[in-house]
């Protein structure tokens, strides 16, 4: 079994007990041991209760870090809470609603951003659905994500739009909890 390393040295009375102990096993007189004994058994007492209070203080002091840990956490997921009737959850997207207009062949650059973190986006047009994921990994030759990861995160470029490009557009970006939306229009 281990144990951990001690940076407290052992009293030496401790030792003087061990070797009284030693000698009584040998059947040696009692009597000369028990006053050392007695010693030792009080220092270990004295021994053990400091290194209680020290514990206990130490457990003090864990608990009060822990108490302010639990206030900070407190603060931040009170910070980052996003209610719905003190904010309009498209506000947070960086989004251009209007229509777009592209001649076949042309590349399109359909931005959609979020102030701040996000868990996931994806578009959807005429009944499928694009993860930004996949997109980034290359999973569709023609379509590709935008360079800026700053504020247009969910950004996509299709490359060579054709004509079954167009129609209806919709950012769908997973943020705070929320599932927030845009769309727009591409006209090829």
């Amino acid at each position: 079994k281990m144990y951990p390393k001690s940076t407290t040295k052992i009293p030496w009375s401790w030792y003087s007990t061990l070797l009284c102990l030693f000698v009584l096993s040998q059947e040696y007189h009692v009597e000369a041991c028990n006053e050392e004994i007695v010693d030792a058994l009080q220092e270990l007492k004295t021994f053990l209760g400091e290194r209680l209070n020290d514990f206990d203080s130490r457990m003090d002091r864990l608990d009060s870090r822990m108490d302010r840990l639990d206030s900070s956490m407190d603060r931040v997921q009170n910070s980052i809470k996003v209610n719905n009737k003190d904010i309009n959850r498209k506000t947070l997207l960086t989004f251009n609603p209007t229509e777009d207009k592209y001649g076949a062949g042309q590349e399109a650059h359909l931005d959609c951003g979020i102030i701040g973190l996000y868990e996931s986006c994806q578009w959807e047009h005429s009944g499928d659905i694009y993860q930004l994921t996949d997109v980034m990994n290359g999973s569709y030759s023609y379509m590709k994500a935008q360079s800026n990861r700053t504020t247009n995160q969910c950004g996509i470029t299709i490359n060579h739009l054709r004509t079954n490009h167009k129609g209806v557009w919709t950012c769908r970006v997973l943020a705070f909890g929320y599932n927030m939306t845009a769309s727009k229009t591409l006209t090829v």
